[in-house]
């Protein structure tokens, strides 16, 4: 009876035009339940093989996921600073500052539009200067994910190697990449109908990682619902699913950190705890970690509940005008929350 309740919010978002289609997991420690409903676009219908862009979603499944794994073989630590490891970044900032976002670093610099190709980019970033003083604040920044996929890239070459090493193969998520050409482009689910580029489908739509070739530390991920489901069912197992041990039960305990106390946003590394400045339901417990991408994925991993709560959808085609689906995303994770037994 309670599937019927989301299905039944499922298809109010469909009727109300809040998205054309949605595909959602309600995950606990040893199953998961699936949903799936409309259309990815004009002439596709959903289903849990649809894959799409997740935008920011990439900074938690798969940035924040590379830099806990990099600290855990003591590569680096949450006090390093970043310019021993990159020289040059200029600033004083440490690791924990860049994956809470209170580095100094600004929220957004349209700026970076005049830059053409990986090596522009890169240096506009390095060129930054800091618009507050650190850890006083918490200002959401691309700018500093980027600078830690540098980081990555510096030890790892290159991220999408290094989490198809750590992660995405021991996890059996075959559909997760950033090289979407390399996946069965029937399955993707477009990102954007865009003035000047065309239909956005199969490459990334953040124009930022665009410049970095996709591979970026803010965005370029694409998954399915199937990935995404044995990603957060690890980090509710502790760390550990199909006997293998991604993260330490260790790292999984600083994820239920406040790293922002006494600050304006409550964030953990790299991901939002509950706050009210997020749209996290009325159900979800104090004990959630939590991140939303642009095109309209998000997941929400409730510790206390033991309960994950995953949202994919491609809010953005054919226009990111539509955001209506930020309004109802709540009322969407409290819908499944009543499939709590």
């Amino acid at each position: 009876m309670q599937a019927d309740t989301v299905y039944e919010t499922l298809q109010h978002l469909i009727d109300e035009d809040i998205v054309m289609g949605l595909v959602s997991a309600f995950v606990t420690k040893k199953s998961r339940e699936l949903f799936f409903i409309g259309k990815a676009d004009e002439d596709t219908m959903v289903s849990v093989e649809t894959i799409y862009d997740m935008a920011s979603v990439s900074k938690v499944i798969g940035t924040t996921t590379a830099i806990l794994k990099l600290i855990e073989d003591k590569k680096l630590s949450l006090d390093t600073l970043v310019k021993s490891i990159l020289p040059a970044y200029r600033h004083h900032s440490t690791i924990q500052d860049l994956l809470t976002h209170q580095s100094g670093l600004p929220a957004d610099d349209k700026a970076y539009r005049q830059t053409h190709n990986r090596e522009e980019f890169t240096q506009f970033v390095y060129d930054l200067e800091l618009e507050y003083t650190p850890r006083t604040k918490v200002v959401y920044s691309d700018f500093g994910f980027n600078v830690l996929g540098f980081i990555i890239e510096h030890f790892e070459g290159d991220i999408e190697s290094y989490l198809q090493n750590i992660l995405f193969k021991p996890l059996h998520m075959h559909s997760s990449t950033y090289c979407p050409e390399t996946l069965d482009q029937d399955l993707i689910a477009p990102s954007e109908m865009h003035a000047e580029r065309g239909l956005i489908k199969g490459i990334v739509m953040d124009n930022k990682a665009l410049r970095l070739n996709g591979k970026s530390g803010i965005a370029g991920l694409f998954s399915n619902i199937n990935d995404v489901s044995n990603f957060v069912q690890m980090l509710l197992n502790g760390g550990t699913l199909f006997n293998k041990q991604i993260l330490k039960i260790e790292t999984i305990d600083l994820l239920k950190q406040s790293f922002t106390q006494g600050l304006d946003v409550d964030r953990t590394l790299g991901y939002a705890r509950k706050d009210p400045s997020f749209n996290q339901g009325q159900q979800s417990s104090d004990m959630i970690i939590y991140h939303t991408g642009f095109t309209g994925p998000s997941i929400l991993i409730d510790f206390k509940r033991e309960v994950a709560i995953v949202l994919l959808c491609n809010r953005t085609y054919p226009t990111r005008e539509n955001t209506k689906i930020l309004e109802f995303r709540g009322q969407l994770m409290d819908a499944h929350y009543q499939l709590i037994k």
